[in-house]
């Protein structure tokens, strides 16, 4: 375990390397806060700016807090998973978590995705929170499985889903895993439509 103040001097040192290679102050104090702020603090911030009015994507990105979510998902991980599994917790700030892993690797973002599945099974998160997970609108990952279809592990894990009786909406996912879904968006851009 690392102690208090040896993480300090890494995060100086780091800090040092960021401006050293021409990024700003800014750059270093958001490195900072994001190994310093605690993250269910973050997520209450973040859910009183948005007062839970479910079109945030774009103010979403304005929030510095949230920023620091987006920008380092990975080490939000298991602090994002342990929220999703509160039953208590509320859509908004579920779905704050789903957004703010958008950059994640796509093998990272399946195992949540899995792990999302498990919880709807259980009753700890909504059919609505769980499709916001699959098909995150106004994102550039919105076709994030549809673009992998081929994958064995997001074939695995599409077929759960449409096993999933409860899902009202497995025929979109039926359309995913059989690469439909990709061919009609590729179709409807070279139509001239832009996502």
């Amino acid at each position: 375990m690392v102690n208090q103040k040896t993480l300090f001097l890494f995060i100086i040192l780091i800090g040092s390397f960021i401006q050293s290679q021409g990024k700003g102050k800014t750059d270093f104090i958001n490195f900072y806060n994001a190994y310093t702020i605690d993250f269910d603090s973050l997520l209450t911030g973040i859910d009183h700016k948005i007062t839970n009015d479910w079109e945030p994507l774009g103010r979403l990105l304005a929030i510095e807090d949230f920023m620091l979510i987006y920008n380092h998902p990975k080490m939000y991980l298991e602090d994002i998973k342990r929220n999703m599994g509160d039953k208590s917790l509320s859509e908004s700030k579920k779905m704050i978590c789903i957004i703010g892993i958008q950059k994640l690797e796509l093998n990272e973002y399946l195992e949540v995705s899995e792990y999302c599945l498990e919880l709807v099974n259980l009753g700890n998160l909504s059919e609505r929170v769980f499709y916001f997970m699959i098909f995150p609108p106004s994102w550039n990952t919105d076709m994030r499985f549809a673009e992998n279809y081929k994958l064995a592990g997001v074939q695995i894990f599409l077929k759960k889903v449409i096993h999933n009786k409860n899902l009202p909406w497995r025929k979109s996912i039926k359309r995913i895993a059989s690469g439909r879904m990709l061919r009609d968006r590729l179709r409807m851009i070279k139509q001239g439509w832009k996502p």
